[in-house]
């Protein structure tokens, strides 16, 4: 019984454990950069009021508030990241629950990432350059929507950058230009064409 117990602590923290992955270690806490997966009511909000996104609906029926989700964080700066449980050759996401939280040095970021689940995309890799400005933290993640319409699903999906600290969306830069999968209506039932 015990042993159950710590396993599940363990799990539990590890799921909200920060990474850190520091070109110069001497840079001082107050301008670390925070790379996260979060992003609360106020940022939602913020979102929603830029891009007009349709409540998500899933096949069963159900609606999902949120519209906007993590990512599959594949690598930061040329590391890649060590938990194999979303990714096979490695992401930053935590088992737990799929989020990250990344502390790094400001400036240059080249980062990788692919659609989550959640939004039923293909592996499609999204490479992402920005500059990340000094004790600045950035929301990494996507947004999108389902509908349902004839026996297909229509999977909109949008890689998206927010710079938390200035409420500033990053990415996209402008109008987003959708990204569109059709899949069947089942889910994991193959793509099709778009209507």
């Amino acid at each position: 019984m015990r042993y159950i117990l710590i396993l599940i602590i363990s799990t539990l923290t590890q799921g909200c454990a920060t990474t850190k992955i520091m070109e110069n270690e001497s840079t001082p806490a107050k301008d670390i950069v925070t790379l996260t997966s979060k992003c609360n009511s106020q940022c939602q909000k913020f979102v929603s009021s830029k891009y007009p996104i349709e409540q998500m609906t899933y096949l069963y029926g159900l609606a999902k508030d949120s519209l906007v989700d993590d990512v599959i964080f594949l690598s930061l700066n040329g590391n890649r990241g060590g938990n194999t449980y979303f990714e096979p050759m490695g992401s930053f996401n935590a088992s737990w629950d799929g989020s990250y939280n990344i502390e790094t040095n400001p400036g240059m970021k080249e980062i990788v990432i692919r659609p989550s689940t959640y939004s039923n995309a293909p592996n499609e890799r999204v490479d992402i350059t920005f500059n990340a400005k000094p004790g600045h933290t950035y929301f990494l993640g996507q947004m999108g929507w389902r509908s349902l319409k004839g026996g297909i699903q229509t999977n909109n999906w949008h890689p998206l950058l927010i710079n938390l600290t200035s409420m500033e969306i990053m990415l996209p830069t402008k109008e987003p230009v959708w990204r569109k999968y059709c899949t069947r209506h089942h889910e994991w039932a193959g793509a099709v064409k778009c209507p």
